[in-house]
C-alpha cells in the first residue's frame, strides 16, 4: 500500500493533476475551513506549491493494524 502512494505521488501525472487541479476539476483545492475566500479556504498558488512539498517532507509514517483487520496509516 505504502508503495502504491509513493508510487502515485512521484508520478507526473499526479503533479500536473495537483497543479491544474482547477482546469481539470472546475474548482480549487479548499483548506480545512471549507470553501471559503480567506485563511484555510479556497488554495492559492502558494498553497499548492507549500502543500505538494509538504506531501514529501514528511518526518514520518507509521503503520499499523486495526481491530477490525484494516490498516492504518498516519503521516506526520
Amino acid at each position: 500500500m505504502m508503495t502504491n502512494f509513493a508510487y502515485t505521488l512521484s508520478s507526473s501525472e499526479f503533479k500536473h493533476l495537483w497543479f491544474n487541479h482547477k482546469k481539470v476539476m472546475g474548482h480549487d483545492f479548499f483548506g480545512n475551513d471549507g470553501m471559503i475566500e480567506g485563511t484555510n479556504g479556497f488554495f492559492k498558488e502558494a498553497d499548492y506549491t507549500r502543500v505538494y512539498q509538504d506531501i514529501f517532507n514528511r518526518g514520518g509514517i507509521s503503520l499499523g493494524i486495526t481491530s477490525m483487520g484494516g490498516l492504518v496509516v498516519v503521516l506526520f
